[in-house]
């Protein structure tokens, strides 16, 4: 009898506006983020106000987010933290990751999360 081992799943959080979700899905598409093993389950949220109540529920592992829900998001809860620049350089988009994975990430690397982030730079 085979087991299968289940794949782990990163929630991963979007601004509203497409253009700047593009690389996600792209690189999705592409296959080009971390291990075959880990799934990304991407979501487009509908506006900023959405995305903080998101950011506040717990919903995200990781996202790509714009200042203003970040901030209010932040002023809330200390559960995120800016881990790079938006995926696409623009000054006010940030990637985010719940503490948890960036606390696990120096002690177990590579986390999918973080693992995600670099994956494509080493190689």
């Amino acid at each position: 009898m085979s087991t299968v081992k289940p794949r782990q799943a990163l929630h991963w959080g979007n601004p509203p506006n497409g253009t700047y979700n593009a690389p996600i899905h792209l690189g999705l598409q592409r296959d080009a983020f971390g291990s075959p093993d880990l799934l990304i389950d991407t979501r487009d949220n509908r506006n900023g106000a959405e995305y903080t109540q998101a950011l506040l529920a717990g919903e995200f592992d990781m996202g790509h987010i714009g200042t203003p829900p970040l901030f209010a998001a932040l002023a809330e809860t200390d559960a995120y933290v800016i881990v790079g620049q938006g995926v696409v350089r623009h000054p006010c988009f940030w990637v985010v990751a719940l503490c948890l994975l960036v606390h696990s990430h120096r002690r177990h690397p590579p986390v999918a999360g973080l693992h995600l982030l670099d994956a494509r730079r080493r190689g």
